[in-house]
């Protein structure tokens, strides 16, 4: 053959090829999810699947979360600073709602039937599969997406409430943290290379079918907040346009990305019009200031007369009855935000293959502030302390606010910790850096502890205590804060009590005195 018919062939393939991909034909049937009731024929099909889809959304979320007008669930993200761009500037937003997941073919198919919406691109490679309505739409440019959320009375996010959103308060590069994407990070091209590649080499490709995956597919792929898929799948329209460059701001990684641009900085500036296979949307919203009354996802203490007190408990001291003292201060004085690294021995996550984690040393930041709102005590974290730790730090702020003579709903706490933690351990710790930092009593830089919290002020033990060592020298620590009434005496045969020094305490009164130095008194002022 020679060269001429060669390229004659070639030019005939390029035509052909970029007619497929800018196919949008006629219109195609499209497998929506059932309404209440009626029968899910299609739970077996592939990997998504109606009732899989409807249960994730059903899930409880680790933070507050409400449904919006589309019944897509929304995340809280709550108020406050963060780190932004790859320059970790410090920038502050007020609390708002993201959708948990990028808005579905199901979703999007019922926004153009009640608004007659023209289809989007790739719209008829939906009449080629039954896995597709809980794959994020594709082929819709800003204008659609801009559409689609206003519909809903919700918004499309900014880029910095889209970077908060998925990289939380702590800076991490991904979702998930620090740590470099794998194959089961995100759906990304590096992870999912060789599966791509074959059935490009099978002939025509289904995006929905081939490329895409059912929303929260990757559990890894999850913010601090719990919200889905800001990695990986598809990459995301955002409110903002680029000042710089014009177009619309786009944020976020998709089925196509390098592993190196999954980072949660990367931004991208695209005109308005475009549409691909690898761009689609999700919606966000104002949060009412009635809403937002905590960030945790631990419930609001009950409601009674006085003052808050822990679910399952019968009551909390008084406010000044700490050692017999009163105190005159305002107990809802004003006061600035304060801040200290605090060493907490705590349960890391459970490896494969075990029911529980190994004890670890930890350094966490710890930030005390007010409450203006009086709904507190007001619990933020970065999405590392599970149900257990959470529990404990509530219980922490509570009962550290009253021991100071201070009422804890206008107390809000922020912790940051570098690793996942569960159980009630660090309570102790929390409670006795929760009062250090009202009464502004440095503690020892050579202590750590171990023991929970309970409302009546008691320490008590969790736990082996020489695991708990072992972690508190990781800390190159070398004076321990334990419960009363344990058994030490077989640690002097494996020499851990000539390396840690031992105090033993009964309340939170004794440990604090052994932590700070200081007696818990009422505060004086601020």
């Amino acid at each position: 053959m020679t060269l001429k018919w060669r390229l004659l062939l070639f030019l005939v393939f390029l035509v052909c090829l970029y007619t497929w991909i800018g196919a949008d034909s006629t219109r195609a049937e499209l497998w929506v999810c059932p309404q209440p009731g009626q029968p899910d024929l299609y739970t077996d099909h592939g990997s998504g699947g109606c009732r899989q889809l409807e249960e994730a959304r059903a899930s409880s979320p680790r933070w507050s979360s409400k449904k919006g007008k589309d019944y897509v669930p929304m995340m809280l993200v709550p108020a406050g600073d963060f780190f932004y761009g790859s320059t970790k500037e410090r920038m502050s937003l007020p609390a708002f709602y993201m959708d948990q997941f990028e808005v579905t073919t199901k979703h999007y198919a019922e926004f153009m039937q009640a608004t007659k919406r023209p289809q989007p691109n790739y719209w008829n490679q939906l009449s080629d599969t039954n896995m597709a309505a809980d794959r994020p739409v594709i082929g819709v440019d800003w204008s659609d997406a801009d559409a689609y959320c206003r519909y809903y009375e919700k918004r499309l996010p900014t880029e910095q409430e889209w970077e908060k959103a998925a990289r939380g308060t702590d800076g991490r590069l991904y979702p998930w943290g620090n740590q470099e994407p794998t194959s089961t990070s995100a759906n990304h091209w590096m992870g999912r290379a060789q599966e791509f590649t074959k059935q490009g080499n099978a002939g025509r490709i289904n995006f929905y079918r081939d490329r895409l995956m059912s929303v929260g597919s990757y559990e890894a792929d999850q913010s601090p907040y719990g919200i889905y898929d800001l990695a990986g799948n598809v990459r995301e329209w955002t409110q903002s346009d680029d000042t710089d460059n014009g177009g619309k701001v786009v944020r976020g990684g998709g089925w196509f990305s390098a592993p190196q641009t999954l980072q949660a900085v990367f931004r991208y500036n695209w005109t308005p019009s475009t549409r691909n296979t690898w761009l689609g949307f999700r919606c966000a919203q104002d949060a009412d200031i009635q809403e937002v009354k905590t960030s945790s996802v631990l419930p609001s203490p009950p409601k009674a007369t006085g003052l808050p007190v822990v679910a399952g408990t019968p009551s909390v001291v008084p406010i000044g009855s700490v050692q017999g003292g009163t105190t005159d201060v305002n107990r809802s004085s004003a006061f600035s935000e304060r801040s200290l690294l605090l060493p907490i021995v705590a349960a890391s996550r459970p490896q494969p293959g075990t029911i529980t984690g190994s004890w670890v040393g930890l350094v966490t930041s710890l930030t005390v502030s007010y409450a203006a709102h009086g709904r507190g005590p007001e619990i933020e974290t970065d999405g590392n302390l599970r149900a257990g730790s959470l529990n404990s730090l509530r219980t922490a702020a509570i009962v550290a606010a009253v021991a100071v003579g201070y009422d804890p709903k206008y107390l809000k706490v922020r912790v940051l910790i570098p690793t996942v933690v569960d159980g009630p351990s660090a309570g102790s710790m929390y409670a006795v850096g929760i009062a250090s930092a009202l009464l502004g009593d440095p503690i020892r830089h050579d202590v750590c502890m171990s023991g929970t919290i309970e409302p009546n002020f008691e320490i008590k033990p969790v736990g082996r205590l020489a695991d708990k060592m072992n972690a508190c020298k990781m800390l190159s620590k070398t004076t321990m804060i334990v419960p009363d009434g344990l058994d030490n005496s077989h640690l002097s045969f494996q020499g851990t009590e000539r390396s840690v020094h031992v105090i033993e305490v009964h309340t939170l009164s004794d440990a604090y005195a052994a932590a700070t130095g200081q007696s818990l008194r009422p505060v004086s002022s601020f």
